[in-house]
């Protein structure tokens, strides 16, 4: 969803607020589960809030942060009981949009569109989660350590997958 930045740092797609509802990331997350849209809605607002406190932050940093803020909201939404999150499964559901919207092992964490492998996405969301707003802000003084699994030599060519043989 995150297609890119505009000049104030903003991702477009959170740039363009309700315009997101209609997108195939949307679309994606409805298959997932009424829980897994409020969290990439909620990713997107994360860029916003990014933008508004004056980080800034860039490229996989930015996409944690947001995944963090989410995090935070979902907290709310959880401890209110607020729907979609008031179903007992629906906190599991969201965790899995955030694994379902991951760069595959091998990516390139600089690319524009990186995000983080499932594994990042998934402490940035629970960190938010359990250690709120002001936590997430701390990205910046001491951004979080990413599972960057780059490819080498014969990986690249196989997509990182062995015979079964060999294992």
């Amino acid at each position: 969803a995150c297609t890119g930045r505009t000049a104030a740092g903003v991702s477009e797609a959170g740039a363009s607020g309700l315009g997101l509802l209609s997108s195939p990331a949307t679309t994606k997350a409805m298959a997932i589960s009424p829980a897994a849209p409020a969290m990439v809605i909620a990713h997107e607002w994360g860029h916003v809030i990014d933008y508004q406190a004056g980080h800034n932050f860039q490229g996989v940093i930015a996409e944690q942060f947001a995944d963090c803020m989410a995090g935070v909201w979902v907290a709310d939404q959880t401890s209110t009981g607020a729907a979609p999150f008031d179903n007992p499964g629906s906190l599991d559901a969201t965790v899995s949009a955030a694994a379902e919207f991951r760069d595959e092992p091998g990516d390139d964490s600089e690319a524009e569109d990186a995000h983080g492998l499932a594994f990042d996405r998934i402490r940035a969301f629970q960190e938010g989660f359990d250690r709120g707003a002001a936590f997430c802000a701390t990205y910046g003084d001491t951004p979080p350590a990413l599972t960057e699994t780059p490819f080498t030599g014969e990986e690249i060519e196989t997509g990182g997958n062995m015979d079964f043989d060999e294992g």
